[in-house]
């Protein structure tokens, strides 16, 4: 399929077609891609890893068809569908990863980073309430456990950083 637009949307978690935080596909000769609202710096490196990913599936001419069958199924024990190696887009995942962590890397080297919750947290947030599946559910409050735990995983992702932040 030529594409001859491209639909970038920034949608609620819970609203993906399965529990991603971005996603990609072809519909009349539109390419859509989803990302799950967060931070800046989040939306901004997940758009980037699906345009990225896209490019290289067409490229190799890999079915988005096989993708979405693959992922839609995927009941590993991965962080992303596309992490596993028996995922048939594997190759090209992995380096979109890379091309965006590049892009997070040298953002925080900039001092770039925003405040707001990070990418591991909506993560685990959508986790806590049950976001299997891509039903809208009824919100409800976090435990203080369930904030801890959130915390803990902020903590950690702010461990990851490669640079120092500089303070705004």
């Amino acid at each position: 399929m030529k594409i001859s637009k491209i639909d970038i949307k920034l949608i609620p978690h819970l609203k993906q077609r399965y529990d991603t935080t971005g996603d990609y596909y072809e519909k009349d000769s539109v390419l859509h891609v989803r990302v799950s609202k967060a931070k800046d710096l989040d939306v901004w490196s997940d758009v980037l890893h699906e345009l990225v990913e896209y490019f290289l599936v067409k490229m190799e001419e890999i079915s988005i068809a096989e993708i979405e069958k693959f992922d839609k199924k995927y009941t590993g024990k991965r962080e992303e569908p596309g992490d596993d190696p028996e995922a048939p887009y594997h190759a090209e995942h992995m380096f979109a990863k890379e091309v965006e962590k590049l892009f997070r890397d040298e953002v925080r080297r900039r001092g770039g980073l925003h405040k707001g919750l990070s990418y591991y947290v909506v993560l685990e947030k959508a986790r806590i309430r049950g976001a299997k599946d891509t039903k809208p559910r009824k919100k409800r409050k976090l435990t203080r456990q369930e904030i801890e735990r959130l915390r803990e995983v902020e903590r950690k992702a702010q461990m990851e950083l490669p640079f120092k932040e500089k303070k705004v």
